[in-house]
């Protein structure tokens, strides 16, 4: 786990750097978000309003874990962002953004340092891969550390998140997404049967960007114009990831209670749903960046960084709900976006 976390920092530096200058320079950056930025904001508000729901109406942590048990806080308010710590990547991941506009805008002069940038980010990607080799040993003997020391009721934590989950995401899924693609205008039905396949191809490869080109194809077939769907929909995979906030707010939920804090009160629902938004942008913009999503909400409430295990465990189980909803999430952003 501490090897994982001296290969983050580079990762997230490498990887942010490189995407940035990479979009400024083909000139994308801004005009795409921000034609998009609106469709994107209503999709990531109203998965984590749903997520954050269910997790009122059913508690996620249960009856059988005792609040504050394991002690994972650093700080007497855990549910209260530290968003500029020097203990959290914020600070670096604005340094990279802003680091990546600059090299962009000062083109040619840079090269050296863009091959630099992107030499460096394939060195670190190696060592990560190397180094995930030996993640499901590393991860089981977590997980066996964790379960001693919160006892076996961590499980039934873990498969009440999955059902908490499973619910929200069929109100999700088959309830608001159709709902905001009707108020749009479209058919639903020709929605339904044009999304069916890039949905076995997410649900089968558990992966959204395997499916962007039905995805593509499904949006055209709705009678989204083809450049809003190029575009639209190959950046959404990257960046909306509606079924990651959903699955990050149970991840925040998860350890907040675990903490012994409250999840019941308005701050702590505004930084429920804020701290899962940033995540799941953080985990799409930076390569591998699941890993990064998880460290990253550790260090913005403030918690012990080997927290992240806990919460990687709810990542795995729900990966493959998320995924599907991921990627209906993207068509249904070029509906929204398209004129």
């Amino acid at each position: 786990m501490e090897l994982l976390f001296v290969l983050v920092i580079p990762m997230v530096f490498f990887s942010v750097t490189n995407s940035f200058n990479g979009m400024m320079r083909s000139g994308s950056l801004w005009r795409t978000l921000l034609r998009t930025f609106g469709a994107f904001a209503l999709i990531w508000v109203a998965g984590a309003v749903v997520a954050y729901s269910g997790g009122l109406v059913v508690n996620p942590l249960g009856e059988g874990l005792e609040p504050g048990s394991g002690n994972p806080v650093n700080t007497p308010a855990p549910y209260i962002p530290q968003f500029f710590s020097k203990f959290n990547l914020l600070p670096l991941i604005l340094f990279s953004a802003l680091l990546g506009t600059g090299v962009a805008a000062l083109g040619d002069r840079l090269e050296p340092f863009s091959r630099f940038l992107e030499k460096g980010e394939a060195v670190v990607l190696r060592a990560l891969d190397i180094l995930m080799k030996g993640a499901p040993v590393g991860l089981g003997c977590y997980f066996a550390g964790t379960t001693a020391s919160f006892g076996s009721d961590i499980l039934r934590g873990y498969l009440r998140v999955a059902l908490v989950y499973c619910a929200v995401f069929t109100i999700m899924f088959f309830l608001v997404c159709p709902l905001m693609v009707a108020l749009k205008g479209r058919k639903v039905g020709l929605f339904w049967r044009s999304i069916a396949r890039p949905s076995v191809i997410a649900l089968a490869t558990s992966s959204s960007s395997a499916a962007i080109p039905s995805n593509i194809e499904a949006a055209r077939k709705i009678g989204v114009a083809d450049g809003v769907a190029e575009t639209v929909i190959p950046i959404a995979t990257n960046l909306l990831k509606a079924g990651s906030v959903m699955c990050s707010v149970y991840k925040v939920m998860f350890l907040i209670l675990l903490s012994g804090g409250t999840v019941a009160t308005f701050p702590a629902a505004l930084t429920c749903m804020g701290i899962s938004i940033l995540s799941a942008i953080v985990s799409g913009a930076v390569t591998n960046g699941g890993i990064s999503g998880d460290i990253l909400i550790c260090s913005l409430l403030g918690m012990d960084p080997s927290s992240v295990g806990i919460i990687m465990v709810i990542g795995t189980i729900l990966d493959i709900p998320a995924t599907v909803l991921n990627s209906q999430s993207t068509v249904v952003a070029a509906i929204l976006s398209d004129k």
